[in-house]
């Protein structure tokens, strides 16, 4: 795992906060809206032959799932952002049900309430080993090195942002060339900064075009997230892959809303007003107000998938998405059935790192993933430290590397 700097650590952290002025302290510096969601993971039958991390074992694994929007401060659902699915597998464990509670398999009746909410605790005779899955709704990352991360964070400054002017605007229609929306009640932000830092560096145009067409979600659990980073994965024989991971909705990807003014640019020029036609109308919680509704009526479902490298894919650059010849492999199941009653306690004060591996995985030659499980667990430490109570889930820690096989 590539080393990286304390200084550089608290660079990246402080370069987050002052991005978004209503960041209040003690939270998630990105990602800062979010809700969490409990639930279970099954592996296929052929999962530990890929990888032998004791969550591919077979057993039913509890889970708990936090959904986020990308920004740092609580932007209502309707904003244009990357979305978050960070996954927390409690191998070893099993959920109790609180008593007086129904407790209810994922074979869930339609139309009945999931009610299970009970404690995570240790199976007889195990003990309980957390690893973590963070996901985003983009195939691939906007940087290829902590400091190239750190200058797409220091661009991502928020200024007032105004109409374009009208020959601004008749360029942009002449040339065909969208003009970054304007979305409704947004006064301030940092697109443009990005926009500007993007065109100087092209591994982060690739993040840009991804995100350029992007709809409204119609549901946290309709939409794809990829874990963009290369994982080093051990199979029962030894055998070690390199592979990248994605979580894929059962029930499809459907968005919501009209299509976004970026990809309209006749529409932009006429639009009298500086508003989106998918914006308010959804709501400023609609997304977690769907998914409480959702999974009160009947479990929702993921796909986990590992796509695995050829030896000539390029395994450190997470700006780049491999091909999708490539083999996937399902490796098992993510069943959502309830919102966790206790926010706080249950999600919120929860560490998701990337870099907490278990046995069979580790973190491969890509700088910005140790890089994230640098920042990931200091930002903990400072957001408990800034609510006054003491850390509760284990530090990260990358597993022992191997050399890229090549079956």
């Amino acid at each position: 795992m590539t080393e990286i700097s304390p200084a550089l650590v608290d660079a990246l952290i402080d370069a987050m906060g002052p991005s978004f002025p209503e960041y209040v302290p003690g939270t998630r510096p990105i990602h800062s809206k979010g809700i969490g969601v409990g639930g279970s993971f099954v592996a296929t039958e052929v999962a530990s032959q890929y990888c032998a991390a004791k969550h591919f074992g077979g057993q039913a694994v509890p889970v708990t799932v936090r959904f986020s929007n990308g920004n740092g401060q609580l932007d209502p659902d309707f904003r244009l952002q990357v979305r978050g699915m960070a996954v927390k597998f409690f191998a070893g464990g099993t959920r109790e049900s609180e008593p007086g509670r129904a407790h209810t398999d994922q074979h869930t009746v339609v139309g009945m309430g999931r009610v299970e909410d009970g404690p995570v605790v240790a199976r007889p005779g195990e003990e309980i080993a957390e690893t973590d899955l963070i996901c985003m709704s983009a195939p691939v990352f906007m940087a290829q090195s902590a400091e190239r991360l750190l200058e797409f964070e220091q661009s991502y400054r928020a200024v007032k942002v105004r109409r374009p002017g009208l020959l601004k605007r008749i360029k942009s229609l002449l040339t065909m060339s969208p003009l970054l929306p304007l979305e409704s009640g947004v006064t301030m932000s940092g697109n443009e900064g990005f926009l500007q830092w993007a065109r100087t560096y092209p591994p982060a145009q690739a993040f840009l075009l991804a995100n350029a067409g992007q709809r409204l979600p119609a549901s946290y659990a309709r939409a794809v997230y990829d874990a963009v980073h290369a994982f080093e994965v051990h199979g029962a024989t030894g055998t070690c892959r390199m592979v990248r991971f994605s979580l894929e909705p059962s029930d499809g990807v459907f968005t919501a809303g009209e299509p976004d003014p970026v990809q309209q640019p006749i529409a932009s020029f006429l639009r009298p007003e500086d508003l989106n036609a998918h914006g308010s109308e959804l709501g400023a919680d609609y997304l977690q107000r769907e998914l409480r509704q959702r999974l009160s009526y009947a479990p929702g479902r993921f796909n986990l998938r590992m796509q695995i490298a050829d030896p000539w894919d390029d395994t450190s650059d997470p700006t780049v998405a491999w091909p999708t010849s490539r083999r996937r492999v399902l490796m098992g199941t993510l069943t959502l059935t309830h919102v966790l009653a206790d926010q706080l306690e249950g999600c919120e004060l929860l560490s998701f790192n990337p870099g907490r591996l278990l046995e069979g995985m580790a973190i491969s030659n890509d700088p910005v993933l140790g890089a994230r499980s640098a920042v990931y667990e200091a930002s903990y430490q400072r957001r408990i430290a800034a609510r006054g109570t003491h850390a509760t889930t284990p530090s990260a820690a990358a597993s022992p590397g191997c050399p890229m096989g090549l079956s």
